[in-house]
């Protein structure tokens, strides 16, 4: 018997995560005529809790749907790396395994999915925050079919992507191994390689914040520095040694420049000291030498980054006292 073809390759990235994938399984799960379209990997990085047995129980379920691939550890572009590499579906899309899909929205985008010939499709997201906080995310990139790529700008996060699966292979796109916070990389190099595009108004991504010990929570990213700059250099790097001529320049740099401004945000907020500042500048004088269009769209993103620069950088102390202040006050609201 033919196997059906499937439609979307959904990569699930599990490391310990036996409290909350059993959520994200189950808001996969749909009727069968859904659910024939769908592959669904979940890449065991190494996990020491029972990960791989709540895995185990969707796998007995739906033994043509859902996989468990286990490996060692080795951090979350090593589980892009090899869902990307396993993946046989036309469509390919990202889920972090404490994260969930509206199981509506996911409905809907199978149905687009199965008469859809776009490069890359966009979907908008939801925040979820512990406190019940819900925070709706819409791309701020036109909607409908095959929209222009030219002369537009905006953030694109992997919550939002969907892509064709061949583009991923054939550019033998690979996310650093070992570092954090890679998956801006997933995004920008596809933005290479992509010839046409489309925005569907479904929020379909549901995004969990304020868990205890997440990777994004403010004071680790404050601990995961290098693991900031490495991703930076990546994506200036790629910028810098990539040919690029389907119109995503924009957005491209406004991408690296958005990454940038995170890591002056993230300085900002640590105690200040001559240290610091001297690192801040060696970088503001780096990224002026080496990408001066970067360098320049930064300063109109940030204001932050603008008064350093219009002042020669009297204002860091100041701004590092006022950045944690701010800090201080979204711990608090969102607590």
């Amino acid at each position: 018997m033919r196997q059906h073809e499937k439609i979307l390759t959904i990569s699930i990235a599990a490391y310990n995560m036996e409290k909350y994938l059993a959520k994200t399984l189950s808001s996969l799960v749909l009727e069968n005529t859904y659910m024939d379209d769908m592959e669904i990997l979940i890449i065991n990085d190494g996990s020491t809790d029972n990960t791989a047995a709540v895995a185990e129980e969707y796998v007995q379920k739906y033994p043509t749907v859902f996989r468990i691939i286990n490996k060692e550890n080795g951090g979350y572009g090593t589980t892009v790396n090899r869902g990307i590499q396993e993946a046989s579906g036309k469509y390919f899309k990202l889920l972090d395994g404490d994260d969930w899909f509206d199981t509506s929205a996911l409905r809907n985008l199978l149905r687009i999915l199965r008469t859809e010939e776009t490069d890359l499709i966009i979907t908008d997201y939801v925040e979820r925050y512990a406190s019940g906080k819900r925070v709706l995310r819409k791309v701020n990139c036109k909607y409908g079919k095959h929209c222009s790529m030219k002369h537009q700008s905006f953030l694109l996060t992997m919550h939002a992507v969907c892509c064709r699966t061949c583009i991923l292979k054939d550019n033998d796109i690979r996310l650093e191994k070992g570092i954090l916070y890679t998956d801006m990389e997933y995004v920008l190099y596809l933005l290479f390689y992509i010839k046409s595009m489309s925005h569907y108004p479904i929020f379909l991504y549901q995004y969990r914040l304020g868990r205890k010990g997440q990777s994004v929570d403010r004071k680790n990213r404050c601990c995961h520095m290098d693991d900031e700059y490495k991703v930076y250099e990546n994506l200036r790097s790629y910028y810098n040694n990539h040919t690029l001529n389907n119109g995503c320049e924009m957005t491209i740099l406004y991408m690296i420049a958005l990454k940038y401004n995170y890591i002056v945000h993230k300085l900002l907020s640590f105690h200040p000291s001559r240290k610091l500042k001297r690192e801040l500048i060696a970088r503001e004088e780096e990224l002026r030498r080496e990408c001066p269009v970067v360098y320049l769209i930064s300063a109109g993103m940030s204001i932050k980054t603008f008064l350093l620069r219009r002042r020669g950088y009297a204002l860091y102390y100041i701004l590092s006292v006022y950045t944690h202040m701010i800090n201080m006050a979204k711990d608090l609201i969102l607590r």
